[in-house]
């Protein structure tokens, strides 16, 4: 059931937005939730001669996409022209960089969100172009301390997908993969796909657990390996399926190890603090180092 030995510490993540702080990095630094007085003063006017205004978005309790949604519909346009590095948890406090055409910028109100440290760059932000993120946890209701120091021993962790990236997803990507549903051409039918590849992929983690070789394959028509070759046979899937997708595929690292910057005990809760690389789930570190289930 859980792959590391050491004891739960027990407790509870996510009683409410705050108690999940998650902070992008990328460029070299860490973009923050705070807005400091100076930062406020330099957002009175964008900088720079790219076409693409750069800003941090910071939310509070909303899904990403919701958010480009709103935005999108505020500057009058296509989602598509917006560009950001990577999802963010919903049920947190979170800071991330997007990108919006230079053109079509300016400043909107958001429910729950807002943007600032605004530049302009020459570049759209594209998926997977950050470095990691660093993590503010408090797990409230702890029932023991000591678990917490064997479990910060571990030099790796499983790199699997956390349950956010499912929710049923999976599913959907399959029957699209096996021609059961019709096409509609929406831009959730990549995101279906990917929800699949990293089915496939914990699949075959869990499968050959410790022993696992460094990268396995998220299963594309351009990657894969003898392992998830096994479980798309088993799901009567071909690679020539992912064509129609363009999903080529991808190497992704078996294990991570997380870079630990401090903890603090708060009576009968702990405040933890860490980074991990990109695609890396804080949930998969923390349901390990709980055990609560």
């Amino acid at each position: 059931m859980y792959w590391t030995e050491s004891k739960g510490i027990g407790g509870r993540i996510k009683q409410r937005p705050e108690d999940f702080i998650v902070e992008e990095i990328k460029d070299g630094r860490v973009w923050k939730i705070g807005y400091s007085p100076l930062e406020r003063i330099s957002d009175l006017f964008v900088r720079g001669d790219g076409e693409h205004v750069h800003a941090t978005l910071v939310k509070r309790d909303r899904n990403t996409l919701d958010v480009l949604r709103e935005i999108a519909k505020k500057l009058e346009i296509d989602v598509k022209y917006l560009g950001y590095a990577g999802l963010k948890d919903k049920r947190a406090l979170t800071a991330q960089r997007i990108s919006i055409p230079r053109k079509y910028f300016r400043k909107v109100r958001l429910r729950d969100a807002f943007l600032k440290n605004l530049s302009c760059e020459k570049r759209k932000i594209r998926i997977g172009s950050l470095a990691g993120n660093r993590f503010t946890v408090i797990i409230r209701g702890i029932r023991r301390r000591e678990p917490l120091f064997e479990f910060m021993r571990y030099e790796k962790l499983p790199n699997l997908f956390g349950e956010q990236r499912f929710g049923g997803n999976e599913i959907m990507g399959l029957k699209l993969l096996r021609r059961e549903v019709k096409r509609k051409g929406s831009p959730m039918e990549r995101m279906y796909i990917d929800a699949y590849q990293a089915w496939v992929f914990n699949r075959v983690l869990n499968e050959l657990g410790w022993d696992a070789p460094k990268y396995i394959a998220l299963p594309g028509y351009k990657r894969w390996d003898e392992y998830t070759l096994e479980e798309l046979r088993k799901d009567g899937v071909k690679l020539e399926d992912f064509r129609r997708f363009k999903a080529r595929g991808d190497w992704r690292r078996s294990f991570f190890k997380p870079r630990w910057l401090g903890y603090r005990f708060l009576n009968e809760d702990l405040l933890l603090k860490f980074e991990l690389p990109k695609g890396s789930y804080a949930t998969i570190l923390l349901r390990e180092l709980m055990k609560s289930g």
